[in-house]
């Protein structure tokens, strides 16, 4: 998959826009993003944290486009609340693809894609983008098309 390398390089991502093209597409755009030069503290309660550097995206940071053509379901998460269990299996880190997830398994379970795809011949792919501040998972049964964009 062109770019999956160069996703996962990144320090860590932004989302910019999730939107729906035409009926049951979706184009999820991310920025890269890269540490400020500049040291601080930050204040939690009575504590100082720090020295930490601010987490920024900007002109020189890369966008990408990631274009599902069709999913069967997708979700966006508060990245602080998904739970990742022992048995799930992945590739990547910012961009991964699941062979075996808790989600699949609930796609499987409580949706009737089994009565559209046979299983043996298109397998279902379960896509997630770790974002800063969301998790989105995509269940489809073809790769992303995914450019970069300036």
């Amino acid at each position: 998959m062109e770019y999956f390398d160069e996703i996962n390089s990144a320090k860590s991502l932004f989302l910019l826009n999730i939107e729906e093209p035409q009926d049951n597409q979706v184009i999820i755009t991310i920025q890269e993003t890269t540490l400020s030069g500049a040291e601080e503290y930050v204040k939690i309660g009575d504590k100082a944290i720090g020295p930490l550097r601010a987490i920024i995206s900007d002109e020189g940071c890369r966008k990408f486009n990631l274009l599902f053509r069709s999913y069967i379901a997708y979700t966006v998460m508060n990245e602080s609340f998904p739970l990742w269990h022992e048995y799930e299996e992945w590739t990547g880190k910012l961009l991964r693809v699941y062979s075996k997830s808790n989600y699949l398994d609930y796609i499987r379970k409580d949706t009737s894609a089994k009565e559209y795809f046979d299983y043996v011949n298109e397998k279902l792919k379960h896509f997630s983008i770790n974002c800063e501040n969301h998790v989105i998972h995509v269940v489809t049964i073809e790769q992303p098309i995914i450019n970069e964009i300036s």
